[in-house]
């Protein structure tokens, strides 16, 4: 039944990447489409004679400019994981139902929890740990800096800081214990999960750092997946060997991914952008 049970979430991983793939090309073709319409319906107005408030509702909806509508809809995102964060963290503080499903999720995964998956789980859950955050942290930064790309660097450094700040807060203002016959050492409060939290932030930003500007979409699909995996593994992980109950994985989701999404912004907001008419030329020599 275990290997029954590997077998197919192997296959169902696989076959959500071929079919990803299969999805880019018609995803990157609507999204263009739609990008077009709305830089053409933006661009049809007269901005000379509108009030100072529309003209501040076309600037934060710009489709071609990261200060219009990608910064509104990042920002907008972000505001929505934290305000989940603060409900799931109230519901955690307050409401039995949380606890009853942690409980019932807890042992679905109890025929799991033999020997050979515990070993291979310990072994995915060590990428969510320090040693390994740090180290990615110092190879990211070496590469960016050698590259010549400053601008992602600093960004990166505050994502870190900034979820782990806010993960140990919250750690200390729930303080929640951990469940009892945990299968790995842990320490600290259990919610957030801190390697859900560093995890989706991380390896999050840094696939979005290499990813960004790939001129390939499906590689960059490729990268996006394969990160997506990675952390929901290491998620996983912290259920299976027990030191963690399934809602501090989704709080350290929320958090990881609001930090994510600041990086993002800060990176974009630091990174010297170019024309469209210059960057429609490089991608061209590409």
């Amino acid at each position: 039944m275990l290997l029954l049970s590997v077998a197919l979430a192997a296959v169902l991983i696989v076959a959500l990447f071929v079919i990803g793939l299969r999805l880019v090309p018609r995803f990157v073709a609507r999204a263009g489409r739609l990008s077009a319409r709305l830089d053409a319906a933006h661009g049809a107005a007269d901005t000379g004679t509108q009030p100072a408030l529309c003209r501040l509702v076309r600037a934060r909806t710009a489709p071609t400019r990261f200060r219009g509508l990608p910064l509104t809809l990042l920002t907008a995102a972000a505001l929505y994981l934290a305000a989940l964060m603060l409900g799931l963290t109230e519901d955690v503080l307050e409401a039995d139902k949380v606890v009853t499903l942690d409980r019932i999720i807890s042992a679905l995964f109890d025929p799991w929890r033999a020997a050979p998956v515990i070993t291979v789980f310990r072994w995915i859950t060590a990428f969510g740990a320090s040693p390994a955050i740090v180290a990615s942290m110092i190879i990211a930064t070496g590469f960016l800096f050698a590259e010549g790309r400053r601008a992602p660097i600093l960004p990166l450094w505050i994502t870190l800081a900034g979820a782990e700040i806010t993960m140990s807060l919250g750690k200390l203002i729930v303080a929640r214990p951990r469940p009892e016959a945990m299968l790995d050492t842990a320490t600290f409060w259990s919610f957030p999960s801190g390697h859900a939290t560093v995890a989706m932030a991380v390896y999050g930003y840094l696939a979005y750092a290499i990813a960004r500007d790939l001129p390939n979409p499906h590689a960059r699909f490729a990268i996006a997946y394969c990160t997506a995996v990675m952390i929901g593994l290491i998620g996983l992980s912290r259920v299976i060997l027990n030191v963690h109950y399934a809602s501090d994985i989704v709080g350290g989701f929320l958090v990881g991914g609001f930090w994510l999404l600041i990086g993002v912004i800060a990176a974009e907001l630091l990174r010297p952008h170019k024309r469209s008419g210059q960057a429609a030329e490089e991608r061209e020599r590409r």
